[in-house]
């Protein structure tokens, strides 16, 4: 808006001029240029806010799909490790039923050995196989007992073979049914018995005495039959694949056991027969002999026989001549006496 004032005297004109100031420097527009810069701080926050949660929204997936993928691949892992813990595990077991097996089949043959070299001895046999059946199974001590049936109303069960027994079971027998040998001799099974509360073996050693705490009890069966009993203590409980070579070993020890005592007998009756039938032919050459001499004697008898039979004869016809001459006597005196009456 322009004034103008006039004035009497002297006469000035004044113009006043006044002008708009700039529309930057006015306050709404500082009020607009705030709210704008607001609004602009407000959208950019917004929309680094929206930017920020896709960001963090795509980052979730990817985390949960990686997550996902991780735990998928650890859960694989996981899976792949208890495999290969499997595997290891078969494998140890692998070796240690390989290592097992190789201890098994060396053991057979190690006694198939033993046994071919010593069966002629059965009580050497016994003893040989039950100390080194002691050794290999790694136990404390042993014994083998045998079936004796010579007396079949009294059979008895023998000690034919011990390792590390004391003197005490030295020469033990057991009746049938009579304790652990002797019940496992009825029952025809095998008896394993744990942790033994009684004093039952004694092993003897450097270290001082102690009682066996484990019984492992094997028959010695050939068919139905059973000849004997293996007995083995331990100190501590014996390996189920050595309880299994145990049972496969008796099998063929009992075999070679029940064919050589069978051998025995056989030889026993052969040399029994054998010395019958040279006391036989003794007996007969010596009947034989005696026969010739009765044969001898009865001749020598028969001919004395007929030699008395010819004396008797002889002194029959003597004796009869005799009498003739006597009865012709006898008329001779007659005669002369008949004679000298009449004269």
């Amino acid at each position: 808006m322009v004034v103008s004032e006039v004035h009497c005297h002297p006469v000035i004109f004044l113009w006043s001029v006044m002008a708009t100031p700039p529309f930057w420097t006015m306050i709404w527009f500082r009020i607009f240029i705030i709210l704008a810069i607001l609004c602009g701080v407000y959208y950019l926050f917004r929309t680094r806010q929206t930017l920020i949660r896709k960001l963090k929204q795509t980052f979730d997936e990817k985390y949960q799909a990686s997550s996902k993928e991780l735990q998928e691949a650890l859960d694989q892992l996981e899976v792949q490790h208890e495999e290969i813990v499997v595997q290891k595990r078969e494998l140890k077991l692998r070796e240690k039923d390989q290592e097992n097996l190789l201890w098994f089949n060396h053991g057979l043959g190690l006694f198939s050995d033993i046994i071919s070299k010593n069966r002629e001895d059965v009580r050497q046999l016994c003893k040989i196989f039950i100390r080194k059946l002691v050794e290999y199974v790694e136990v404390e001590q042993g014994g083998i007992f045998l079936i004796n049936d010579d007396e079949e109303d009294h059979p008895c069960l023998e000690l034919s073979g011990s390792y590390a027994y004391s003197i005490e079971r030295t020469g033990q027998q057991f009746m049938p049914g009579e304790g652990y040998v002797g019940t496992c001799y009825t029952s025809r099974e095998f008896m394993e018995i744990d942790n033994l509360t009684e004093q039952y073996s004694e092993v003897r050693s450097g270290l001082g005495n102690e009682y066996v705490k484990h019984l492992l009890l094997a028959p010695l069966k050939v068919n139905d039959q059973c000849i004997g009993v293996v007995e083995l203590g331990s100190f501590k409980k014996i390996k189920g694949y050595r309880v299994s070579f145990v049972e496969k070993l008796m099998e063929t020890f009992a075999s070679i056991i029940n064919t050589e005592r069978a051998n025995t007998k056989l030889k026993r009756l052969i040399d029994h027969s054998t010395f019958q039938a040279k006391e036989l032919a003794e007996s007969e050459e010596q009947l034989r002999l005696n026969l010739e001499k009765i044969m001898a004697t009865q001749e020598e008898y028969a001919h004395r026989e007929n030699e008395l039979v010819r004396q008797v004869e002889e002194a029959a016809n003597r004796e009869k001549m005799l009498n003739h001459e006597i009865a012709d006597l006898k008329r001779r005196i007659e005669a002369l006496t008949r004679r000298h009456r009449d004269s």
